[in-house]
């Protein structure tokens, strides 16, 4: 790094690409990838009874360590790529609706994927397999540069501290006679949370890398948005006896995600390729947005968006105000035209009117008044359990207690909530939860500071949209899962671990490297 660019604060980082054959021996290579393919692409066949898909097991894990050692970063995409792709639980009413992202099963235990040979000790899922694979490449790489470069994560000690916390809580549960597996599955979903705030900026160091994740998630959350699209045309364009349309619940957050990323650059005033395909998908998207069929989507998404108003500089204050009036204002004449309206066009405004009047089940409907009733039992039953042990809380792997029987049952309802905020309070007690605000409420501190500082409206845009993300996460979580479903919090833990590399000292001028690996000059990651 020259003087000049140490007084910039630029870091100067190179794109690996190291040769995995010599040149001249390139169709050589190609010629043993080809052999060793055919000849291992049937071998999952012989333990799979035969299941054709099966086949594509060996060609795709070859394609992804391929491209991965090629390039680290692009490994990366697929992986969050995937994580957005593929649902972890299919479409309850309706399997048909989860067609192709759902019958993968990237999230389900590599020895029970139907189309794979039974391994009974391959007790880890396709996306652990797939992030330890990514890390593995991460120290080879290294290993090779013989160099370990740690990019510092921010707010690492209120970070620390708080994962820290959700550990002594499962050996809390464990020795307090908590079960193993349960404990394991409560937990899973905050673990992968933990590793990808601290693994992003690992790998995800300047802005173009950023630029290029946020492409994937585009085209990841598009194609959600199609599959939406599709089903709903399916359903007559009506929900009928389904809960929702989507293939599953996550993709709300993530629909809301695109649209916040939207408004964030059109309040900025961004321009790019970004934010005309953003505007091209803008009608699919609200079209989804409705298909998902979540009041907390309606909230979180109203909520993030006055957020904002808060967070942009004053000369751009007034215009979205003005944004805002006219929304409401229009929004306000449409109630009016639909209020007492069952058509399709009134979707919008019974799912308004079901959240203002959630008591009435006259007006809120008997679907969303049950899940209400349900919702406030499960929430006194969390409230009940907080009482027995409210300063360490219960731990994990140990049911709840249930003063008031709950009528809907399933796998883990003895054990999860859909108030997440109160399941973590209830799981981890008053010290637990109080490092839970104080990192999140620190890191928002801190993303809001960068927002300030940086000039480059892209990464101002991007920045924002990290904050606005977090409301809206925390806000589905309080009516929804959430803290125990895999695919939003690897989704926003990928967006924290992004903060790093919008910092206007990573210009991020990528020089190639094809022999040497190079790479960001050492850091300790607890500088």
């Amino acid at each position: 790094m020259t003087n000049d660019d140490a007084k910039q604060g630029t870091i100067a980082t190179a794109t690996v690409h190291y040769k995995l054959y010599p040149e001249a021996n390139k169709n050589i290579f190609l010629g043993v990838v080809v052999v060793l393919v055919s000849v291992a692409s049937p071998i999952p066949l012989l333990f799979s009874n035969g299941i054709i898909i099966s086949a594509f097991a060996i060609p795709v894990l070859l394609a992804v360590a391929f491209i991965s050692f090629q390039r680290l970063d692009w490994g990366f995409y697929l992986l969050v790529g995937s994580v957005l792709l593929f649902d972890q639980f299919g479409h309850k009413q309706n399997e048909s609706f989860s067609f192709l992202t759902g019958g993968v099963q990237y999230f389900t235990n590599l020895r029970d994927i139907p189309y794979l040979p039974r391994l009974d000790f391959a007790t880890f899922n396709g996306f652990e397999l797939h992030f330890f694979f990514i890390v593995t490449i991460w120290f080879f790489v290294a290993i090779v540069a013989k160099r370990m470069a740690l990019v510092p994560v921010p707010l690492w000690i209120s970070a620390v501290l708080f994962f820290l916390w959700l550990l002594f809580s499962f050996f809390h549960g464990l020795l307090s006679g908590g079960a193993f597996l349960p404990a394991l599955w409560e937990l899973r979903a905050l673990f992968y949370f933990c590793l990808m705030f601290f693994f992003v900026p690992q790998i995800i160091q300047t802005k173009q890398q950023v630029r290029a994740l946020l492409w994937v998630c585009m085209l990841a959350v598009s194609i959600k948005t199609l599959q939406a699209l599709v089903n709903f045309m399916r359903a007559g364009l009506t929900f009928g006896h389904y809960d929702f349309l989507t293939a599953s619940q996550e993709d709300a957050v993530f629909i809301v995600s695109m649209l916040l990323l939207f408004s964030s650059m059109m309040m900025l005033n961004v321009k790019g390729t970004q934010r005309y395909a953003l505007i091209a998908l803008l009608t699919p998207l609200w079209i989804a947005f409705l298909a998902a069929n979540r009041r907390a989507a309606y909230v979180s998404l109203v909520s993030s968006l006055v957020s904002s108003v808060f967070l942009v500089p004053k000369k751009i204050r007034l215009k979205v105000l003005s944004w805002g009036i006219g929304f409401t204002i229009l929004i306000l004449v449409y109630l009016a035209i639909f209020w007492n309206n069952e058509s399709r066009l009134a979707i919008p405004a019974m799912q308004i009117k079901s959240i203002l009047f959630q008591d009435d089940p006259s007006i809120a409907g008997y679907r969303n008044y049950s899940s209400n009733v349900y919702r406030e039992a499960e929430t006194y039953n969390l409230a009940y359990t907080i009482g027995q042990s409210p300063i360490l809380g219960v731990g994990f792997g140990k049911p709840y207690s249930t003063p008031i029987n709950l009528f809907l049952t399933f796998g883990l309802s003895k054990y999860v909530a859909h108030n997440s905020l109160l399941w973590l309070f209830m799981r981890t007690g008053l010290v637990g939860f109080a490092l839970f605000l104080f990192f999140f409420n620190s890191f928002i501190h801190a993303a809001s500071k960068t927002f300030t500082r940086i000039s480059d409206p892209y990464s101002k845009a991007v920045c924002l949209t990290i904050i606005l993300a977090i409301v809206n996460q925390i806000i589905n979580t309080n009516v929804e899962m959430h803290f125990t479903l895999y695919r939003t919090m690897v989704f926003l833990g990928v967006l924290m671990g992004l903060q790093p590399a919008l910092l206007d000292g990573k210009k991020g001028s990528n020089t190639d490297a094809e022999v040497d690996i190079s790479m960001p000059k050492a850091h300790s990651i607890f500088s």
